[in-house]
C-alpha cells in the first residue's frame, strides 16, 4: 500500500497538469483513494544486536550504519548528509544539520517543518564520522558507495543491510528498525521525550 500511494503522487501531478493544460478530457486519478497503510511493527535491535551487525558489515558502510543506529535519522536524510552540515566545535557539542532529504535520486526538502533539525552527535556518533573522513573527506558528500556515488535505500538494503543481517544471523527487520531502536534506546535511558522527539524530526 505504502507503495502505491508513492506511486500516486507523481501520477496525480501529471494527471492535473494534463487536466489544466486541456490535453485529457477526465482526470481519472481523481477517482483514486489513497490506500490504507500499516504501521510497521516497532522491534528494536539490541545493543548486542547492534554491535554484531556492524561487525558483519564491510568496514566502508560501518560509520553509516553506526550513524543511523545513534541519531535515529532516516535513511534519505543520512544520503543528503554533506560535510559542511558537521558542525563538530559547537558549544553544546557536536552537531549535525539536517537540511535536506535524498529521494528519488535528488536532493530536496526535508519530510517534514520538523524534519529540518540540528541533531546532538553522541559518542559513536563522533567516532563513527572521525572514521568516515578517511574514506570521504576529500569529497562533499559525507556517505557515499564504494565506487562514490550516492546511497540510496535500495542500496543500502539490498547491498549492505540484508547480507549483514544474515552474516550476523540475525532475523531480517528494514532498515527503518534503526530509527525505532534508536527512541527505545533513548527512552529506556531515561532521556526526556521532547529531546528524543527533536531527534527524531517529530512533531511535538
Amino acid at each position: 500500500a505504502k507503495r502505491a500511494n508513492n506511486i500516486m503522487v507523481p501520477m496525480r501531478s501529471v494527471f492535473d497538469l494534463a487536466d489544466k493544460q486541456g490535453w485529457i478530457d477526465r482526470n481519472v486519478m481523481k477517482k483514486l483513494k489513497r490506500m490504507s497503510e500499516e504501521e510497521a511493527d516497532i522491534y528494536p535491535f539490541s545493543l548486542q544486536e547492534i554491535s554484531a551487525i556492524v561487525e558483519a558489515m564491510e568496514p566502508w558502510y560501518r560509520p553509516y550504519t553506526e550513524t543511523a543506529f545513534f541519531t535515529g535519522m532516516r535513511l534519505g536524510e543520512i544520503n543528503a548528509l554533506r560535510w559542511d552540515d558537521y558542525h563538530p566545535d559547537m558549544a553544546n557539542g557536536p552537531h549535525l544539520l539536517i537540511k535536506r532529504t535524498y529521494v528519488y535520486g535528488q536532493d530536496g526538502a526535508p519530510k517534514t517543518k520538523k524534519s529540518k533539525r540540528s541533531v546532538l552527535c553522541l559518542p559513536e556518533v563522533v567516532h563513527a564520522l572521525l572514521t568516515q573522513r578517511t574514506f570521504t573527506g576529500h569529497l562533499s558528500h559525507i556517505f557515499l558507495t564504494r565506487d562514490h556515488q550516492r546511497v540510496t535505500p535500495d542500496h543500502f538494503r539490498e547491498v549492505v543491510w540484508v547480507p549483514a543481517l544474515k552474516k550476523a544471523k540475525i532475523e531480517y527487520r528494514p532498515p527503518i528498525q534503526t530509527r525505532h531502536t534508536f527512541a527505545t534506546m533513548m527512552l529506556s535511558a531515561n532521556e526526556d521525550i521532547g529531546w528524543v522527539q527533536n531527534m527524531l524530526g517529530h512533531a511535538f
